[in-house]
């Protein structure tokens, strides 16, 4: 699967479209997840709910945070076989949870961190819980149109 980042140039064509116009891999999951200093904010996308009601849960920003996400996920029986990710990209502070994905192979998207503020569908509210949410609702709705990232080498 290739591996691109996402590129805010093609926001404008997700602001016009409308809330009924997405297409959603049943099979699939989205996760959402707001990167902060100290914590992770996640939130799984549930097809019919209000983007309020998505499951969530708080972890650390460490190691230890990361396997407790991955084990709260199965417990909402989720596999990382069938799970996409997306975020923010808030620089050193999702340099953890890039490499931590990276290394277990579970694909992820970055999307920048303007993207989500004007989108005339979600409530305009602003708290790390809500976000997590929003990017969940966002990446389930254009799964078809966002590319995977890799983080590049420390070689460059």
């Amino acid at each position: 699967m290739p591996f691109k980042r996402f590129s805010l140039s093609t926001a404008p064509m997700f602001l016009s479209l409308k809330r009924t116009v997405c297409k959603i891999t049943h099979n699939m999951r989205y996760v959402g997840i707001d990167v902060s200093k100290l914590t992770l904010d996640a939130a799984v996308f549930s097809e019919g709910k209000d983007i309020r009601e998505f499951a969530h849960t708080k972890v650390e920003n460490s190691k230890n945070g990361y396997r407790q996400l991955l084990r709260w996920l199965k417990g909402q029986g989720i596999s990382t076989k069938n799970v996409t990710f997306g975020m923010e990209h808030t620089g050193y502070y999702c340099h953890g949870i890039q490499g931590f994905l990276e290394r277990k192979n579970i694909p992820y998207v970055m999307l920048e961190t303007t993207l989500l503020k004007n989108l005339p569908f979600v409530p305009k509210d602003k708290n790390d819980k809500l976000d997590s949410q929003k990017i969940a609702d966002f990446i389930a709705r254009y799964s078809d149109r966002l590319h995977y990232y890799h983080q590049p080498s420390e070689a460059l």
